[in-house]
Order: C-alpha cells, then structure tokens, then sequence
C-alpha cells in the first residue's frame, strides 16, 4: 500500500492527501521519522489551520527522538496559526527541554491566555505548561511572571505542593507577605514531603513578623528543630524577641546562633550583639563582660568586641585591665573607625 502511495506521489507530489495516507501507513510500520517527513511535505501543501495542524502532530511523532526539529515544526505552527494552543503547549515543553527559556515562557503564556480564552486544552496539559512556564520565568529572573504561572497551575489544582511552594516563596520575594504566607501553609499543610519545609517555615515566619510575632516565634522555632543551622530563622527569633523586649530569651538566641556560626567572625559578631543587649540593661555588665571576652578570643579581628570590652573595664574604673586590653586590640585590628576610640580609652588609661 505504501508503494502504491509513493507511485502516486512520485506523478502527484502537490497531493496533501497522498502525503497523509504516507504518513499513516509508515506510523503504522512504527517508522515514526518517515511518518513526520510525510506530515511536513502535507503540510507544504496545504495553509492555514490545516498546515499547522499537520506540523503540530508531525512534532508529536519525533519529539523523542529529535527535539529540535520538533521545536521547529512547531514553531512553523505557531507561527502560521497563533490560536493554535495545543502547539503553543507543546512548544513550552520542547523549548524548556532544549534550555530554550524564553521561548518556553512565552509559548506558555501564549498557549494559555488561549485556554483561557476558550481554545481547546485539555487539564492535564494546561496544569504542564503553567509548571513550565513558571520554572521558565522563575530560571529567567521573572518573579511575577512566574507567579502568574504558577497561579495558573493552582486554578487548575490548587493542592499542587510545586506550584504552592513557587507561588509563596515569589510572592515573597515580591513583597506580598500575606499572599506568600496563606500558599506556603497551604504547602505545609499537604501529606506530600517537603524538602524545604524548614525554609518554607522560615517565610512563613517572617511573614508573620508584623501581625502577629508570637505566631512567628513558632514558625521560627519549627523551622530551627528541623534544620539548626537555618540562619535566617535564627535571625527572625533574635530581631522579635528584641523588638518585644525580651532580652533575656534574645540574648539566648544569639548564643545559640553563634555556637552555629561557621565562620570565627560571624560567631563573634553575634557574641557582640548579644554582649550589646546585656550592656542596654542595668546591672548586666559582667554577662555583658563575659561574651565580649569571649568574642575577642574567637575572631581578635572584630574591633567592635575590644571597643566595648575597654569601654566597659574603663568605666568601671579597671583602669589597668582597659590599658592591657586597648593596647592589644590596637595590636589585633586594622585601619578601621572603631580605633581611635580604642586609642582614646588607652590614652586615659595611662
């Protein structure tokens, strides 16, 4: 039958149904290649709807085995016939695969503005291309186009744990704390594992920080238990239990931050912040003492740490200890500001 199908074209080759039967009775023999070349040699003969379609469908028999040339032929679709959304949709596959983001956002956007529009696509295709298109646009620095995206993905199934778990953290990044909050506790809320719970926990965290900081603290707290060296969370504790003047539990934090620190200087800078709180409260000095010594031990560079540390001994009249102390911080740090007033307290210590 194919022979006889090649004859006829061979006297007729303009013959788009000749070309349809080729393409039929190859993918019947599984010779999928031979079945594309015959769609595209019918599609050459026809315009319109009935070229793309034919261009579209050609795609779907070699985009395993050639996704380039499946790209194109789609592209050719989309381009003869732009209310074509099937091929948009797949297009957003193709391209995506072939690192091609842009274009995948686009086909995207495109294949689904005509859904929405009424044009035929199917759910399941729909809900691929919004996650395509959301990871297109989020890998190309886009957050709200992605977070339109993956809006579309959760109309479709608003349980969907990658979408809610995109959308919030956009959302966040976007500004829009309360948006981000209600679909990362949609996230939490689901049976499905999440890898980031505890960062997921973190924004949720910091999403509650104005409205309602005991909330926060929880959120914090959970995400600390799950992953203790999260800083973000360890930060979010510390600047709510400041601004709720709970120094004590602050100060605690801090310490328990620093243990955590990965690096000298970071471990001292919390141990000064900590020793700052102490100093901000009456009768607190030798706490305060404690972890500023404790800082100049651990990253002698972190001037601050001297400058508190002689500041206090000075003025409480340990004249001799700030002098030994001042002339070995100006020994240990750079040309930094915090010198000249090391250099001061040593002067008046003589």
């Amino acid at each position: 039958a194919l022979a006889r199908v090649q004859r006829a074209l061979d006297a007729e080759p303009e013959n788009a149904a000749a070309w349809d039967t080729a393409a039929r009775l190859s993918e019947a023999r599984g010779e999928a290649r031979s079945a594309a070349e015959a769609l595209e040699k019918a599609a050459n003969c026809l315009a319109g709807g009935e070229s793309a379609t034919r261009r579209y469908q050609a795609a779907t028999l070699i985009e395993a085995s050639d996704a380039e040339w499946a790209a194109t032929l789609l592209e050719r679709a989309v381009t003869a016939v732009p209310a074509l959304a099937v091929a948009g949709a797949m297009l957003t596959r193709v391209a995506f695969g072939l690192g091609r983001r842009a274009q995948a956002k686009r086909a995207a956007e495109l294949a689904l503005e005509l859904a929405s529009g009424g044009a035929e696509l199917d759910e399941a295709i729909r809900l691929e291309t919004a996650l395509i298109g959301g990871q297109a646009a989020r890998s190309l620095d886009c957050p709200e186009p992605a977070a339109r995206l993956y809006g579309a993905a959760l109309e479709i199934s608003p349980q969907h744990p990658e979408a809610l778990s995109a959308k919030g953290e956009l959302l966040f990044d976007l500004g829009d704390r309360e948006g981000a909050r209600q679909a990362l506790e949609a996230r939490l809320g689901l049976d499905t594992p999440d890898p980031e719970r505890a960062h997921h926990l973190c924004l949720v965290g910091a999403s509650l920080e104005a409205n309602d900081p005991q909330a926060a603290l929880g959120r914090y707290a959970e995400a600390i238990e799950l992953d203790p060296n999260l800083d973000r969370a360890h930060g979010g504790l510390v600047a709510i239990y400041e601004s709720l003047s709970r120094i004590d539990e602050a100060v605690n934090a801090l310490q328990c931050w620093a243990a955590r620190a990965t690096g000298s200087k970071e471990r001292a800078e919390r141990l000064v912040r900590a020793g700052e709180l102490e100093l901000g409260r009456e009768g607190r000095e030798e706490p305060a003492e404690v972890l500023l010594r404790e800082a100049t031990a651990v990253c002698p560079e972190v001037a601050q740490a001297w400058l508190l540390l002689a500041d206090l001994l000075w003025s409480r009249g340990r004249n001799g200890e700030a002098l030994d102390l001042a002339t070995r911080a100006l020994d240990a740090i750079g040309d930094v500001p915090e010198r000249s007033g090391i250099a001061l307290i040593r002067a008046r210590a003589l």
